[in-house]
């Protein structure tokens, strides 16, 4: 096993928003389909692979410099250093303990302040909270989770997973906990996307049995909603769909309550502290076309 490190040029931070933090994320995971653990910081990058990477690192940080440029509408910015020699990982042990270390760099760096709240981590996978997983998922998720989060920058005991509710939750709720387990953007939810159907399929397990708002919230026909749900389970039975079991899950808790409000976290200050100009407003605090009104908008501007 390899540990990768990737740092950001001098007075730069690789992303300041959900959009940026998020397209960095899905490059890194088509170069590296083989992840066992990932992390996205603002300034910096750990990766986790199970082989030597050749040259995938340099393509991964290129194809996103050119993302960036594009995105942020400049020219030629110098955005990463050059990056270290792959740190070998000697055997099982030291394995366990550094995939443990990258999975708690956002809680130690102040930034949320519990593993399962930071989106861009492999930690949410691990534990069965995403829903298209990057890297290995858990036998025993509960026991993985205490042993990460038994941190003294979350709880000395560990924190639990989080545990079906049942109880009504209100449409922004759940729609909240799409975004979280599906990594999307809002505007997800009223476009033809998985994320709609686990929406509308999550909120009828919940107790929403209304096909008119359901609909009328997605965008999608009566008919469609009375499809989607139509061969869900009695409340309190078993999801098939992990994903929509996630969902189901994840709805109500704070840390899956979309992005992390980072100009509010104590460790954002030195970030933003740096030379880079926060000046992007991310466009997913917006969706368009919805009757959601999510309370989840990235806050990261200072």
């Amino acid at each position: 096993m390899f540990h990768l490190v990737a740092r950001a040029a001098k007075g730069r931070l690789l992303f300041s928003d959900a959009r940026e933090a998020t397209a960095l994320w899905s490059i890194l995971a088509d170069h590296f389909p083989e992840l066992i653990a990932a992390t996205l910081m603002p300034d910096h990058v750990h990766l986790l692979v199970p082989g030597a990477p050749g040259l995938r690192l340099g393509h991964a940080m290129s194809t996103y410099t050119r993302w960036f440029e594009h995105h942020r509408r400049a020219r030629r910015v110098s955005l990463w250093t050059a990056h270290p020699a792959p740190e070998l990982v000697p055997d099982d042990s030291h394995a366990r303990r550094t995939v443990r270390y990258v999975l708690l760099n956002p809680c130690r760096a102040g930034l949320v302040a519990d593993p399962l709240a930071w989106p861009w981590s492999t930690h949410r996978d691990r534990v069965g909270f995403a829903a298209a997983p990057v890297g290995p998922v858990e036998a025993h998720r509960a026991r993985f989770h205490a042993y990460v989060s038994g941190d003294p920058s979350v709880a000395v005991g560990g924190t639990p997973l989080p545990q079906l509710q049942h109880r009504a939750f209100a449409l922004d709720d759940v729609a909240a906990a799409v975004v979280a387990v599906f990594r999307a953007a809002p505007e997800a939810l009223i476009t033809r996307h998985l994320a709609r159907a686990a929406l509308v399929r999550a909120s009828w397990v919940h107790g929403n049995h209304d096909a008119g708002e359901l609909a009328d919230a997605t965008g999608v026909t009566r008919r469609r909603v009375e499809q989607l749900v139509k061969h869900l389970p009695n409340r309190g039975s078993e999801l098939a769909d992990p994903a929509l079991a996630a969902v189901v899950a994840a709805t109500g808790d704070a840390r899956f309550y979309g992005w992390p409000r980072l100009s509010a976290a104590s460790g954002w200050r030195r970030y933003a502290g740096r030379a880079s100009p926060l000046e992007v407003r991310d466009p997913w605090s917006q969706p368009r076309r919805t009757s959601l009104s999510p309370p989840w908008e990235d806050d990261a501007h200072p």
